[in-house]
């Protein structure tokens, strides 16, 4: 029987790469030389202070959300952990290597020992911090996988009430972090209540999950409005006016109870329905690579700092928000355009011994010491 290769849901896939668009918003609004709150013009500024400036933290919890929902499906052993810890760091190292050669030999002004170093060992030293606290987590997943499922369906529930209670009702309100995540924990909760949901839970209607999206992201946006946007409110004297940023932020920030609702609401809305459509898988494949490229430290000078100020959109004919939005989409779909080169060059030239290195280190070291056994159980699909 001819084997078949399992479609790809391009509705999760699309949610992929509109995360990735929030992030590189995010990255445009607080990375930027100039201040967002200084946009001339209300509607531009109402767009890109009020509304895109929070996205970034929303997107980082849908993002991961996406993963998690797929990692529920997967076997949870040490060789599956560890070979998505090998594909990535080969693509990290592809990405950080590459781009520090470039401005080597393009560009040295901006290059600093310290930037080298973390280009060369850029897992270690936080380069990127997402990729860090990911392969942390994968790292712990064979073990974090294992118990939640020996938990049960009535203790999986408890663990994840009790997250709830204490960083999604201490932490995730509260206006300081009394009990803060670190971004690897909050990773470990996510997937708490992601495998919970698949496992065990009923999916909710496309209506519920809307709603928990929607209130998500009007408690994320309503006290930008309300402490940042309005005028009346925006011209108050300090004090008054640094209370004011606080106020703005307060349910914006990392990890926060509505940030959370936002992004895995968004997650139960794009997992409601399917259909399949290439371009979009294309675009999907490129997302993380997008990251990896424009979060560079010395491509982020030169984007937000150089290239795209706010003051330097106020001076082309077309409104600043419209400028902004279409330098989001041109630069993600740049972006894929190198990334679909990069996998060519993998294809081709480092696939093949990479996965070949990593089956004799596992198969000749791992499994002959007896380090991990050579069986992986698999997880249930109950969702």
């Amino acid at each position: 029987m001819k084997h078949t290769q399992k479609m790809r849901n391009s509705s999760i896939e699309l949610l992929r790469v509109i995360s990735m668009l929030m992030v590189v918003a995010h990255h445009f609004v607080v990375h930027n030389l100039d201040n967002a709150w200084d946009i001339n013009g209300d509607s531009s500024r109402f767009l890109i202070a009020v509304f895109a400036a929070p996205l970034g933290k929303i997107s980082i919890v849908s993002f991961f959300a996406v993963t998690a929902w797929f990692l529920c499906e997967k076997e949870s052993g040490f060789r599956v952990s560890f070979q998505r810890v090998w594909k990535m760091e080969l693509q990290v190292l592809f990405y950080a290597w590459g781009m520090c050669i470039l401005f080597v030999i393009f560009d040295r002004k901006l290059l600093n020992v310290s930037t080298i170093l973390k280009s060369f060992f850029p897992v270690s030293t936080d380069l990127w911090w997402y990729v860090t606290s990911y392969i942390l987590f994968l790292l712990l997943f064979p073990f974090l996988n294992k118990g939640l499922y020996l938990l049960g369906k009535q203790y999986h529930l408890y663990l994840c009430l009790v997250t709830i209670v204490v960083w999604g009702g201490i932490q995730g309100v509260l206006p300081n972090g009394y009990m803060d995540l670190a971004n690897s924990v909050a990773f470990v909760w996510i997937y708490i209540l992601i495998s919970y949901y698949k496992w065990y839970m009923k999916s909710f209607s496309f209506g519920a999950s809307m709603w928990i999206a929607g209130a998500g992201f009007a408690l994320c946006l309503l006290p930008r409005f309300v402490f940042g946007y309005l005028p009346t409110v925006a011209s108050l004297s300090y004090p008054l006016n640094r209370a004011r940023y606080t106020a703005a932020d307060i349910f914006s920030a990392e990890w926060k109870l509505p940030v959370m609702m936002a992004g895995l609401g968004l997650v139960l809305v794009f997992t409601a329905f399917s259909f399949n459509n290439r371009v979009i898988n294309w675009l999907a494949k490129s997302a993380f690579s997008v990251y990896l490229i424009t979060e560079y430290p010395l491509i982020r000078t030169l984007l937000w700092k150089k290239y795209f100020t706010f003051s330097s959109l106020e001076n082309r004919a077309l409104p600043v928000a419209i400028s902004f939005v279409v330098l989001v989409f041109l630069i993600y779909l740049l972006c894929a355009l190198v990334d679909t080169l990069r996998r060519l060059v993998f294809r081709f030239m480092i696939d093949k011994p990479a996965n070949w290195l990593f089956k004799k280190i596992w198969d000749d070291c791992f499994l002959k010491m007896r380090i991990f056994r050579k069986g992986s159980g698999s997880i249930p699909d109950e969702g």
